[in-house]
């Protein structure tokens, strides 16, 4: 199986550093997280609980498979350690109360169930059949969190092609509108997170349009939030040489494709009911782009209804 895993250099040298995005202005967002009392002993300890229900994150043209495992492990382990520090938090105060020595922090995984389900797509069969091999390979060297990994990320990648209209496959679609993915059920259809990285600037402008319909009917309403990375020409400043040769270079094989504006994604946003919460910038002159979704708005916002086209 792992002969089928398509090597991404990109992805290897930007994984890292996505990941740190996410701890910084992500994932604070998602899981709420505040700062506890400060203490001498532990000054950068943070209240948190594993999410309930479990977070929902949609990886769209999920390419390789490379993001897939590095990213939903990275996310396994922070997770595992939040809801670790808040136990240990809650056995401090507990004893403080009673004038014990605080407890001593355990080693062992303090998690029990799935806190989220990571479903990655991709409208190439062998894009899939290497995420696949991704997880498999990721799953069977991580043995002592192999079932509750397993129950975190789904098994089948799946088939997802973007139009100006939408998501092109209706059994796609009627997935990921349900409340089961894979097989973790949830009490939710609504989606936290959505992921999509490298692919703008590579597809027509339809795809991007086809990104923001679907944010705009699956993500959770005042919380919801879709990650974007990759290339952008930002107004006011000068663009990097090298981006305007991989623009050229992208419109001479498909002048549908090339590096995008900012502005003109970010107005693409407002209009599906997203907006703009951060850029951050990134090596090899790239951004990371994170929208949230707002919340409905009684006259005129009430999750439209995604169509969807037949083959």
């Amino acid at each position: 199986m792992w002969m089928k895993k398509h090597h991404c250099p990109p992805a290897e040298r930007n994984k890292e550093h996505i990941w740190n995005v996410w701890k910084e202005h992500v994932l604070p967002k998602l899981l709420r997280i505040v700062p506890s009392v400060a203490d001498d002993d532990h000054p950068t300890t943070f209240k948190a609980l594993s999410p309930s229900p479990p977070l929902r994150i949609l990886e769209v043209a999920a390419g390789s498979g490379v993001h897939t495992v590095y990213l939903s492990r990275r996310l396994f382990h922070y997770l595992q350690e939040h809801e670790h520090q808040h136990q240990h938090q809650q056995q401090r105060e507990e004893q403080k109360e009673e004038q014990e020595p605080p407890p001593q922090p355990r080693a062992s995984s303090t998690l029990s169930t799935p806190p989220f389900v990571w479903q990655s797509t991709d409208p190439d069969p062998s894009a899939r059949e290497s995420q696949q091999a991704y997880v498999q390979e990721d799953l069977a060297a991580n043995e002592d969190h192999a079932l509750l990994l397993r129950s975190c990320v789904a098994d089948t990648p799946l088939p997802l092609t973007l139009t100006e209209r939408g998501v092109v496959e209706p059994e796609t679609r009627a997935i990921l509108m349900s409340s089961t993915i894979s097989s973790s059920a949830t009490t939710t259809t609504k989606w936290d997170l959505m992921v999509n990285v490298n692919m703008i600037h590579i597809a027509p402008w339809e795809a991007t349009q086809g990104l923001f319909v679907l944010a705009k009917e699956l993500l959770r309403p005042g919380r919801g939030l879709l990650y974007l990375y990759g290339p952008f020409y930002v107004a006011g400043t000068t663009p990097a040489p090298s981006n305007v040769k991989f623009d050229q270079f992208l419109k001479a094989k498909d002048a549908r494709n090339g590096i995008r504006r900012l502005e003109d994604v970010v107005a693409l946003a407002q209009d599906y009911g997203l907006e703009l919460v951060t850029t951050v910038d990134m090596p090899a002159h790239n951004l990371s782009v994170i929208f949230s979704k707002t919340q409905p708005n009684d006259n005129n916002d009430n999750d439209t209804k995604m169509t969807m086209e037949t083959k």
